[in-house]
């Protein structure tokens, strides 16, 4: 394959992008079958208290969907001092603040205004910008040594939801919202093989 010097910089682009891209992932070890996968969530004190309950609340609905479905293994949650398949352990989550807020707001209205005021100014090319502000929680997952066929343990994820325009209230019930949706890959990345 012959890379032009004008399709060079693309190429060098994708390649980044996709190594970039790929993340770690617990996966079972090949010819590894379970009844019950055991998960236990665990919360350092730097999780407010909110934000853990809603969590532990969505772990709960999940399993129970999870369960009442057709699936090869069920889930069970176990409590953080019994022994797990399984360790999600949530070590810091932070709300979107009152100043967060109001400087996604200031930034964005400036970084999407500038366009039109470029376009006005006969400019060639405009530029926009913006920010708003997400609620992010950092997890350690762990999976028991004698069944992980994948990345070694453990590994960590961040998870984000929007928290712009959002009262507190709305940003944890959003925030268990994708933290349900991220059970639903795990599962799933765990069953492949």
């Amino acid at each position: 394959m012959v890379v032009t010097l004008r399709r060079w910089p693309v190429f060098v682009l994708i390649s980044f992008f996709l190594v970039g891209c790929s993340s770690q992932k617990l996966i079972l070890k090949r010819g590894i079958t379970l009844d019950t996968l055991r998960i236990s969530l665990v919360f350092t004190p730097e999780v407010p208290h909110q934000i853990a309950a809603e969590l532990d609340h969505q772990l709960s609905d999940f399993i129970i969907r999870y369960n009442a479905a057709s699936k090869k293994m069920r889930i069970q949650q176990v409590d953080g001092q019994e022994i797990s398949d399984l360790q999600i352990r949530v070590l810091t989550s932070a709300l979107v603040t009152e100043k967060q807020q109001t400087a996604g707001i200031v930034v964005s209205v400036l970084g999407l205004s500038i366009p039109f005021i470029m376009a006005s100014a006969g400019s060639e090319f405009v530029i926009f910008f913006w920010y708003f502000p997400k609620v992010n929680s950092v997890m350690e997952l762990s999976l028991d040594p004698e069944l992980n066929g994948g990345a070694p343990n453990p590994i960590f994820v961040k998870l984000s939801s929007p928290g712009f325009l959002k009262k507190p209230e709305r940003q944890i019930a959003k925030h268990g919202i994708y933290f349900n949706d991220y059970l639903g890959r795990l599962m799933n990345g765990l069953q492949r093989k």
